[in-house]
């Protein structure tokens, strides 16, 4: 039911001061994502090139929490199936509208989004009819039961065009509003930017809010949350250990050369070509200058020559890999795709070491998966396709397995001979198969079919002794002759 215009003056200033309220957070998710983070602690009184090392001691990982789950979630496809009928639609058509708004790229920045805030945002536009990614610092939806619900009850996004317009845009289950912004405000709502008479609002046909929500980790208070947000204690930590160990390199890592009871050369009176003695009338010496390149050679008696030894620098290197490990851990990642630690690792242990990822990535991909069902059927709605009754739908993902195509190929074909499992049903396990390969094998395998049976005047031989005949040319025959011979 269309909230009433009271209703929706109330809802665009409550979803305003929401955003205003999550902006701060989600702005600092952002930064840590691109490597803004909280400095290391430095010591008072320090010089310059210690602030660089500041600098330099920012190792981002963030970026791998993120880039590597979205990697390995990839939808391939999305099935139509009919439990009445039997049969399986490769290619419905709501799965044209995903391709033609780009979505097959677009997906990534949509899984990315989710793991970064917690939540990604795409609409249905009715208008236009295509797909959108809705900037997630500017939207802000509210659900009638935020822990089971992907669509909203409604929701608000915020645009901003190149040239500072700014709009408001209101989504429920009847209407879209569009409500222009004076951006001249600040961060204050206005009730009369309801009274302009340049809102525009555009009626849909669709039942339900035309956006749908992509939920990262959610709690049973309908809560969301990223994997950039519990991550910043242990990134904090890999950028102090860095620190650590670039202060004790640059600084104290080297042996340190040292002499005493010798005297550099007199400082000399250009004019009077005599020492230059100070107040009390000791002779000014140059300061002796040390380096790799001289030898320090001396008659004085009591001179004495030593070294310092450098500090050791492997306990900061271990706590440093201490720190990534832990973050791995945390990031549900493999230590060595962070550490680079590939020495003597066989590919079963690799696969192991995976496993953990797999499993965090799956967990994404059954969430994902049901808020891409809901799109579809938001889609299916905004075009009008016919929907089978008691229809069932599966999103196909990419495999990504790193296990070699001689593996894969062995496996299934043992699981179609052992087991019986028919081989078409296991096309689509194939890695790197699309739909449009598994409906191309199909037809190919039918014509191949098709010629087996054909004998040379192209007459199908059945598996009775009563033949059926077909025309390759157009036209029909009587049985015994052929299509080709046909005037």
């Amino acid at each position: 039911m269309a909230l009433s215009d009271d209703e929706v003056r109330e809802a665009l200033q409550t979803a305003w001061s929401k955003a205003q309220d999550d902006k701060q957070k989600l702005s600092r998710l952002r930064d840590y994502l691109g490597g803004t983070q909280l400095k290391p602690k430095v010591p008072l009184n320090v010089d310059p090139q210690m602030h660089d090392l500041v600098r330099r001691s920012t190792t981002n990982l963030m970026r791998l929490a993120v880039d590597i789950p979205a990697r390995m979630a990839f939808v391939e496809g999305f099935w139509q199936v009919d439990p009445v009928n039997g049969g399986v639609d490769l290619n419905p058509p709501e799965w044209g509208i995903w391709a033609q708004s780009g979505f097959r790229a677009q997906q990534v920045t949509v899984f990315k989004t989710s793991l970064t805030y917690g939540r990604a945002y795409v609409m249905v536009d009715p208008v236009d009819g295509v797909l959108r990614l809705l900037t997630t610092m500017d939207t802000v939806a509210f659900f009638r039961d935020p822990v089971n619900d992907r669509v909203p009850m409604f929701a608000v996004t915020t645009r901003t065009y190149p040239t500072g317009k700014c709009e408001l845009v209101f989504m429920d289950d009847e209407r879209i509003i569009t409500v222009p912004t004076d951006n001249t405000m600040g961060n204050v709502f206005s009730p009369e930017w309801l009274d302009s008479p340049d809102v525009l609002v555009q009626e849909h046909q669709l039942g339900q809010c035309p956006v749908v929500s992509f939920p990262c980790h959610l709690d049973d208070e309908g809560n969301a949350m990223g994997v950039v947000e519990p991550l910043i204690p242990a990134q904090d930590r890999v950028n102090q250990s860095a620190f650590d160990l670039l202060v004790t390199q640059g600084y104290g890592s080297f042996a340190v050369r040292w002499a005493s009871g010798m005297i550099g050369e007199p400082v000399i009176n250009e004019k009077t070509g005599e020492p230059i003695k100070d107040a009390n009338g000791f002779i000014i010496s140059k300061p002796i200058e040390l380096s790799q390149a001289r030898m320090l050679v001396t008659e004085a008696p009591d001179a004495k020559f030593g070294t310092l030894a450098g500090t050791p620098v492997d306990g900061f290197v271990t706590a440093l890999d201490n720190a990534i490990r832990t973050f791995a851990v945390m990031a549900n990642i493999p230590p060595h795709s962070l550490l680079g630690s590939m020495n003597n690792l066989s590919g079963e242990t690799i696969e192991a070491a995976m496993g953990q990822t797999k499993r965090f990535t799956h967990m994404l991909k059954v969430s994902w998966g049901e808020s891409v069902t809901q799109l579809m059927g938001l889609v299916r709605r905004c075009y009008g396709f016919p929907e089978p009754q008691d229809a069932q739908y599966q999103v196909r993902w990419a495999d990504m397995n790193d296990q070699s195509m001689a593996q894969i190929v062995d496996a299934l074909g043992k699981a179609s001979a052992s087991l019986g499992v028919p081989g078409r049903g296991l096309w689509s396990r194939i890695p790197g198969t699309t739909d449009a390969d598994i409906i191309k094998w199909d037809n190919m395998a039918q014509d191949e079919k098709l010629a087996e049976n054909l004998d040379g005047t192209g007459t199908v031989v059945s598996a009775g002794r009563e033949r059926i005949t077909l025309d390759l040319f157009g036209g029909e025959h009587e049985p015994g002759t052929s299509g080709a011979d046909s005037p």
